[in-house]
Order: C-alpha cells, then structure tokens, then sequence
C-alpha cells in the first residue's frame, strides 16, 4: 500500500524535511502542474546537481505526497556517457554548492523561511559542505584549501557560526563538520590531501 502523507503538521513537515524520506532528486517523482506553478520552481541553469533547486522548494508547498515503493522507474548511467564523465570533476562537483545557495536564497524569499528556518540552515551547512566533501573523496576529486576557506566563509556569512545559532541546539551535526565550520581546519583535519570522506 502506499503511504500517503496529507496535510502535514509543522512538526511532521518538519521532521519529513530533515530525514529525506523524500529526496531531492527530480527522477523518481510525479508532479502537479499547478503545484509547479504556485512555488515557481525551476532548475538551477548551466550546472550538474541541478535539480535540487526544483525539488526541495516543492516539500514545503506541497500539501500531499504519495511515496510508492515499488519501482516504476529505473534509472541508468552510462560510464561512458558525458555526464558521468563531467560529475567527476572537480569544476563541477563545486556546481553542488553553488546549487545549495541558490536553494537557501530561494527559500529566504518565501513564506515558509521564518517557520522552517532552523532546517532550511540544517539542510544548506549538511548540503553545501558535508555533502560536497563526501562526494570528493568519494569519486577522488581533489578540492583545494582555498575552496574549503571559501565555502568555511560562505557557510558563516549566510548562516553564521553554529556555535552562535538557533539550529545547531535544536539539531545536532556531527563534530567534525561543525569544527570545520567553527574554526578553519588543517588540511589534514579537512581530510582533503587523503581525499578520506571524514563526514
């Protein structure tokens, strides 16, 4: 039977936000045009990691979700194929988090950022660094210091220290990610010149 989420409460909507029991991806999902239309959602241009900016808008507008499990459809990469190719470089695995800030100044700009603030900033600190770093070390994509300072001052600038904010009392990250944002890291503690996934 599927499971048919109606209607969510704020703390069921908010606890579904946080556990990805519905991810980001654009390909395993069906959409209601008029749902389309109301968030204004579109995909993030002339980037790979594109879809997300599509979909997570979409978690907070929609008022039904029917999760399925069997498999309707199924989806195939080809190693040879150009964007299996281009998802292995280090230019573009960095379009990940530039796709993440797009999403936090979308959603900073609808209705729902004050409610759901504390997990829109738990989502973006998790997708813009933790993510990007697991997928480094992953698919052994090198990522300089500089980049990581880069994304360390981003991370502080859009939503300030953890230490200092309302998210990391109400959610806990794990340490290691938290202290890369609370001071700046060796390249060691980074895990960046081991490419080891630390997160």
């Amino acid at each position: 039977q599927p499971e048919v989420i109606r209607n969510p409460e704020d703390s069921a909507r908010k606890q579904m936000l946080l556990s990805k029991k519905i991810t980001f991806g654009c390909w395993n999902k069906i959409y209601r045009t008029d749902l389309v239309k109301k968030a204004a959602v579109k995909y993030a241009e002339h980037v790979i990691y594109e879809e997300a900016l599509f979909v997570y808008p979409l978690l907070f507008y929609a008022n039904c979700f029917v999760i399925l499990e069997k498999q309707l459809y199924f989806y195939r990469q080809n190693p040879t194929g150009t964007m299996y190719a281009t998802m292995k470089e280090a230019e573009t695995l960095l379009h990940h988090g530039q796709v993440q800030l797009q999403i936090l100044h979308f959603m900073q700009a609808t209705p729902y950022f004050e409610q759901y603030k504390d997990e829109i900033c738990v989502n973006f600190v998790h997708s813009y660094l933790s993510e990007t770093l697991y997928f480094a070390a992953r698919r052994n994509i090198p990522i300089s210091m500089d980049t990581y300072r880069s994304m360390r001052e981003t991370i502080i600038a859009e939503v300030g220290l953890p230490s200092e904010s309302s998210w990391l009392r109400k959610y806990h990250l794990k340490k290691k990610l938290i202290d890369l944002i609370e001071k700046e890291a060796t390249e060691e503690e980074t895990g960046l010149k081991q490419r080891k996934c630390l997160y």
